[in-house]
């Protein structure tokens, strides 16, 4: 628990809560070519990311060392974590307005923001 208590932890959890949300709607953008209002089910989706690398111990690993098997660990985080994101949206909505490519892209782009942003940290 004290690890969590660090600036750094919770500004890391910060960044990665916002890094959900900004993946799910570039992935909209991507398939749907306009942009939605941010919704209710986004912002708990996007709460569940850095619950899960909570769970994970994603926190634990220094950016400065970030290296390749570092990455595997947060792709696997990742797919984790969009399998828990689309869930939770579907309790709410039944992926209504959702087309079936979202759920890949977004997978994609989170994987490419969170892990861009360690690397963009390490340099």
């Amino acid at each position: 628990m004290r690890n969590f208590l660090n600036i750094k932890v919770i500004l890391a959890i910060f960044i990665d809560f916002l890094l959900a949300g900004l993946a799910l709607n570039i992935s909209k953008y991507i398939r749907l070519n306009f942009i939605e209002d941010i919704k209710l089910e986004s912002l708990c989706a996007s709460l569940l990311l850095p619950i899960i690398f909570i769970f994970l111990d994603i926190y634990k690993r220094p950016w400065k060392y970030f290296s390749i098997s570092d990455l595997w660990i947060l792709v696997k985080a990742c797919l984790i974590a969009n399998i828990f994101i689309f869930l939770t949206i579907f309790i709410f909505n039944r992926l209504e307005n959702i087309p079936r490519l979202v759920i890949l892209l977004n997978l994609f782009t989170l994987v490419f923001l969170t892990g861009s942003v360690r690397i963009i940290y390490r340099s």
